[in-house]
């Protein structure tokens, strides 16, 4: 049997799900849609946070990477993310 995949996700509150239920999180849609496909093939890690720019995602990322050893990394970008970075940096 293959090793499941990993796909992480990465960004701000949009991409965490801030103010919907888990099972509605861009995540959790992204999870059934290939469990569809290949039930036990791949797992979908939320990393997003509240307020998170690019840069900070970035961060997040390096800090999970070898513990989630995703197979796909999508960054979500948002129009505030704009003033996120710079308020960051």
């Amino acid at each position: 049997m293959p090793e499941t995949q990993r796909i992480l996700l990465l960004g701000d509150s949009y991409t965490l799900g801030h103010g919907v239920n888990d099972d509605e999180t861009l995540a959790a849609q992204r999870q059934d849609i290939l469990r569809q496909e290949e039930p036990d093939g791949w797992e979908v890690v939320n990393g997003g946070v509240s307020g998170f720019g690019a840069m900070q995602s970035r961060m997040s990322a390096q800090r999970i990477w070898d513990d989630v050893e995703p197979r796909i990394e999508i960054y979500s970008h948002c129009g505030n993310d704009f003033g996120d970075d710079p308020r960051f940096s």
